[in-house]
């Protein structure tokens, strides 16, 4: 099978990387303690089942037998344990997830207990992601660290064989793979094709069996002939497109001026508009999808410009005689930042917040930064912020709220460690954040939550847009071919090829 990806591929340490590129590439040789279903919920993997103590503090994981990594180590409890410990240092890619876990015991050769220092029951759903890969301790010991850039070796389906940055990564099966009678395909290609219409092309020719990251007319050009012999499949993905809205900046201090922002958008024309009215609906809850646990509906901010001029009268801004709202003097006048071509749709979108918004009297400068620029302009302190407004995405790449609400939604998550871009401050959010935080199960930890996303909706620190949807495309002789939802990668470890 040749799959044809786009640029990104950087690097072979999947304990080091939280780059959906990356995972791309090590989903195919290296495994975790969890894994995701094809709705984003966990399911055992390499533990083959779990036990959480009353007061959840304490897990125990039963590890599955005959396990072998690639170079003949044994899987074991002590694998577990050193791969664990090695994250919970602190010097690799997302090892603040595992801050809770005080200690790892092997309790005996398929049994280890982490013990935690608080409740902590979305540790399975952030041990499934790829960064928390398990990884041959024997290869660890022996090689170090800058070996796994290049090379790997980990417990999965496939050996990896052949990586050049940036060009291909060439895999092999795992002919004593833990799973009887998988995997079924002999070679797997990774093939990079920067350009997004020669993957298409590639794959209309034959060149290739699978391709991700595609264009909307494309996608809509496989679907709509079925004599090309060309599948698509599509997803609702835990990806959201929001807007961030600087509520440290007068006027935007005011929540009837960010929910008037909300209100004056027509999101469902806008998705029509840039994703072909497939690609995206309209968000239902603030950053959160359905597919993310702990997710709750509190609908979308209806489009409403009516709505919008009252809730921006109310705040004192009157239209002024040039269509600009104006209040004492000052004019309403925002600040809105984008990329151009870097996520499909950016520009488009931010063109389109600017028009609307421009219906109801608010007047936004688009600024367009160049990528080299972007992050260290939009995370940044607020002391520093020179935005009003933000056009871009957000993924919940755990599919679990508890990443959302402390990294985005609390008052100590400001950049640049965190991501309150938004510089949102609520203290009964805090509150109810911290108490989901300490309870032992997610049905309990979701009760404090959902009473806080409520109030982060009505308080509208983001503009409010569209959760989108993931799409690959692929011969139709290909099967098995699958979507994470969650980390927006296409898993396709145990696909197979008819003969033809």
């Amino acid at each position: 099978m040749v799959v044809a990806i786009a640029p990104g591929t950087h690097t072979m340490d999947a304990s080091d990387t939280n780059n959906r590129y990356d995972l791309e590439a090590t989903q195919y040789f290296y495994e975790q303690l969890f894994a995701r279903g094809d709705t984003g919920r966990i399911v055992p993997w390499l533990a083959k089942s779990l036990d959480v103590s009353t007061d959840g503090l304490t897990l125990t994981l039963h590890l599955q037998p005959n396990v072998t990594f690639h170079d003949g180590t044994p899987f074991n409890a002590a694998a577990v344990k050193q791969n664990l410990e090695r994250r919970t240092s602190g010097r690799l890619a997302l090892s603040w997830m595992l801050a809770a876990i005080t200690s790892i015991d092997a309790v005996d050769d398929l049994t280890v207990r982490i013990n935690l220092s608080r409740p902590n029951p979305a540790l399975p759903t952030e041990l499934a992601l790829g960064t928390f890969a398990m990884m041959s301790p024997t290869a660890l010991d022996r090689y170090g660290r800058d070996y796994f850039k290049t090379h790997a070796e980990g417990t999965g389906p496939y050996i990896l064989q052949e990586f050049r940055p940036d060009q291909f990564v060439k895999l092999r099966k795992n002919a004593n793979y833990w799973r009887k009678g998988l995997p079924y395909l002999d070679e797997i290609e990774l093939r990079v094709l920067p350009d997004i219409s020669a993957r298409a092309l590639a794959l209309q020719a034959g060149e290739v069996d699978l391709v991700v990251n595609l264009a909307d007319p494309d996608l809509q050009r496989f679907k709509s002939n079925p004599n090309l012999g060309i599948s698509v499949l599509s997803k609702d993905s835990a990806d959201q497109w929001y807007g961030v809205i600087n509520t440290q900046r007068p006027p935007l201090d005011d929540p009837r001026v960010r929910q008037a922002i909300n209100y004056a958008l027509d999101k469902t024309a806008m998705a029509k508009a840039v994703f072909g009215g497939t690609g995206a609906t309209v968000a239902q809850a603030p950053i959160m999808g359905p597919m993310v646990n702990g997710f709750v509906r509190t609908g979308p901010y209806a489009y409403d410009p009516n709505k919008a001029a009252a809730l921006l009268e109310d705040a004192g801004w009157a239209l002024g005689p040039d269509g600009v709202r104006q209040k004492k003097g000052d004019k309403l006048f925002l600040n809105l930042w984008s990329q151009k071509g870097e996520i499909r749709g950016d520009f488009q979108i931010a063109e389109l917040i600017q028009a609307q918004l421009r219906k109801v009297g608010i007047a936004a400068n688009l600024t367009i930064l160049d990528p080299g620029y972007w992050h260290d302009q939009v995370t940044v302190s607020p002391d520093k912020a020179k935005y009003d407004l933000l056009n871009l995405g957000w993924g919940t790449f755990t599919c679990d709220a508890e990443y959302d609400m402390n990294y985005l939604f609390k008052s100590d998550a400001f950049p640049p460690a965190k991501r309150n871009r938004p510089y949102y401050k609520n203290a009964e959010v805090d509150r109810l954040i911290e108490l989901g935080n300490s309870q032992p199960t997610l049905a309990q930890r979701n009760q404090y939550y959902a009473q806080a996303i409520s109030m982060i909706y009505k308080d509208a620190p983001i503009i409010q847009l569209f959760q989108l949807k993931e799409e690959i495309a692929f011969k139709s002789t290909l099967h098995g071919a699958r979507i994470d939802p969650c980390q927006l990668t296409h898993p396709s470890q145990f696909a197979w090829k008819e003969r033809r």
